[in-house]
C-alpha cells in the first residue's frame, strides 16, 4: 500500500477545516502560532508538516 505524506494525511481529516478556520478567523497567524493552537486542541504536527500542507492547497 503507498504510504502518503503528512500533509495528505492532514488533508483527509478534519484538521484541513480547523486549519482553514484558524485562517479565517486570523489571516495573518503565523505557522508556528497555528501549530500552537493545533496542539492545544490535542493535534501535533511540525511547522514543516504545515508548510507542506498550505504548498499542496495552494494556501501560502
Amino acid at each position: 500500500m503507498p504510504r502518503r505524506s503528512r500533509a495528505a494525511a492532514i488533508a483527509s481529516q478534519a484538521q484541513a477545516a480547523r486549519i482553514r478556520a484558524l485562517i479565517d478567523e486570523k489571516d495573518n497567524l503565523t505557522l508556528v502560532e497555528i501549530q500552537a493552537q493545533l496542539a492545544e486542541e490535542g493535534h501535533h504536527f511540525s511547522v514543516d508538516t504545515l508548510w507542506r500542507f498550505f504548498a499542496r492547497y495552494s494556501i501560502i
